[in-house]
């Protein structure tokens, strides 16, 4: 059972949030809906999700207007919210993945793609919200890639739970996702409003826009805020073909690094030191860097 008007948790990486204003005490079988905000956008965060509710009282989350935030206004989303919090009928979690951690993980030799990410994420704050003793009878999803393959692959991850849901427009079809995706959605609108950092030119602080690429405003700040040698600002991520784009168009200055030898053609290192017979060739290191082999030492 949880209880507090107010409570917060963390991850490892310290960002697990239970968000402010919806903590509530929690008893019995409950369902939890997962939805994100921010997977297309160019600039800021992608937040998770989840919303935790007692099976009996998951009806009257729909009078509340829990629906697909997308489909709303953003006054709307503030005031179902707000709705929420007044209730006391949802727990709230969130994770909020930021710009620079989807650019890394995306431009890595291995790239963790966004589907991934969103799968592990998902699963993340399943777990979570099993550590706090919650008790989930019903988890729905809003799917990322093929329903059916991320419904069996959450169901392997959590057999213990009773049912899972993987559903495309799970956020308008079911209201406990909706309410996920209302809490994740305005807590994306918050952080991108207000987002700065104290290298930033006051010039570039606000008028952000909505972060998508279709955005003027959005567009706009992009092209006043790359630098030709440092980029952009962490807001932005840079994997988008967007702001790789307007880095080329920027005559952005080229970083060309050292080409690595693939894993199939890398040797163990002591073989860089085994003395060599006739006119062996020297391994590529050697060569590259114009060493030869002297075996006459005083």
């Amino acid at each position: 059972m949880l209880g507090g008007s107010v409570g917060r948790s963390y991850d490892n990486d310290g960002d697990w949030i239970v968000v402010d204003g919806y903590s509530m005490a929690l008893s019995g079988p409950c369902v939890v809906g997962i939805d994100e905000a921010g997977r297309g956008p160019v600039l800021g965060p992608m937040v998770y999700g989840a919303a935790v509710c007692e099976v009996d009282k998951q009806d009257r989350l729909r009078d509340l207007g829990c629906d697909d935030s997308k489909a709303m206004s953003e006054q709307d989303r503030e005031a179902v919210r707000d709705r929420l919090r007044d209730s006391s009928l949802v727990q709230a979690y969130t994770k909020v993945l930021q710009a620079e951690e989807l650019s890394r993980c995306m431009l890595r030799k291995r790239p963790y793609n966004l589907n991934a990410i969103s799968h592990d994420t998902a699963a993340g704050l399943v777990r979570e919200i099993l550590k706090d003793g919650i008790e989930i009878e019903h988890l729905y999803v809003d799917t990322v890639g093929i329903p059916e393959r991320y419904e069996i692959w959450l169901r392997k991850a959590f057999p213990a739970i009773k049912a899972i849901t993987v559903a495309k427009k799970a956020d308008s079809t079911y209201a406990i996702v909706g309410a996920a995706s209302i809490f994740a959605k305005t807590l994306r609108d918050h952080i991108l409003r207000f987002w700065d950092t104290p290298d930033l030119h006051p010039e570039l602080r606000g008028n952000y826009g909505s972060g998508y690429p279709g955005d003027p405003a959005t567009i706009s700040w992009l092209k006043r805020a790359v630098d030709p040698h440092f980029g952009f600002p962490g807001l932005v991520r840079f994997s988008w073909s967007t702001s790789k784009n307007l880095l080329d168009a920027t005559g952005a200055v080229q970083v060309e690094f050292e080409e690595e030898d693939s894993e199939a053609n890398q040797s163990n290192i002591l073989n860089h030191f085994k003395r060599k017979t006739g006119k062996e060739q020297l391994p590529k290191y050697f060569l590259d860097r114009r060493l030869c082999e002297d075996s006459n030492f005083l």
